[in-house]
């Protein structure tokens, strides 16, 4: 499989997970004048890059362009992803895959919503819920790298990582999306004042009614979502460290059914 040439005009590589801001960190940084592409896995690149290829990619973008590619990617956390990846997949993603079908043809609009939890549970259960890749985990594992030599400071709400022929930058969704910390954290990146554009919000779309009443109602096992927490508790500890705990805390809370 050959490398695309476009890949080599890059400026920033979003390569992160499935509702995690990636529509809203690419039109940015694009609309600031930056060569810009994301992925949430390799495939998604046109024409695709395999795991196997990307060290060879990063070797050879360094060798041409004579610095190494800048790779952005976010995390959030798992339940709440998983919610809002379940609304894109059966409300937009929905309509994208049946030519001519409208809202009211989608699952969102056909069911109720005590019957989309209960999908959505049973998605949970089967630990196949949509977008359930973790960007970071496919990157580490392409260039052999654990996640435990990652970098991340809560208090600066950032962190780079050295990889070999490439830098990561990793975010965190609550602090850079959701707390608006996106214009000071990308112009630090970019060397220079970065004007943020919100893209993809679940807020303007025509399913955030149906959306609001699920995140209110949901609940959840409490086991549920402590397996949940617990297979992404490399993650979790990289990006919240000793607020991990707390975390799992407030979700509990929120969407726990009181079980243990």
């Amino acid at each position: 499989m050959a490398i695309a040439e476009a890949l080599y005009d890059l400026e920033f590589l979003v390569y992160s997970a499935h509702k995690t801001g990636t529509q809203t960190l690419v039109h940015t940084l694009r609309d600031n004048g930056f060569a810009c592409t994301h992925c949430h896995r390799l495939s998604n690149l046109s024409p695709p890059l395999t795991p196997e290829l990307l060290p060879q990619f990063l070797r050879e973008y360094r060798r041409r362009r004579g610095r190494v590619l800048p790779i952005v990617s976010v995390f959030r956390e798992p339940i709440g992803r998983h919610i809002s990846s379940f609304f894109q997949w059966h409300g937009e993603g929905a309509l994208r895959r049946q030519p001519g079908a409208t809202p009211a043809d989608s699952l969102l609009a056909r069911c109720p919503v005590p019957e989309l939890q209960r999908r959505f549970r049973e998605d949970l259960e089967r630990g196949a819920p949509v977008g359930a890749l973790e960007s970071i985990r496919e990157l580490c594992g392409a260039l052999a790298i654990p996640v435990e030599r990652l970098h991340f400071d809560p208090l600066r709400h950032q962190g780079i990582s050295e990889l070999p022929d490439g830098t990561l930058h990793l975010f965190r969704f609550d602090s850079l999306i959701q707390e608006g910390r996106i214009g000071p954290l990308l112009s630090a990146l970019a060397g220079r004042p970065i004007q943020p554009r919100a893209a993809n919000l679940s807020t303007v779309k025509w399913y955030f009614p149906i959306l609001q009443e699920f995140r209110a109602t949901l609940v959840l096992p409490a086991a549920l979502i402590r397996r949940i927490h617990a297979e992404k508790l490399d993650l979790l500890s990289l990006m919240y460290g000793e607020q991990s705990d707390a975390l799992l805390a407030r979700i509990l809370l929120r969407y726990g059914d009181g079980s243990e």
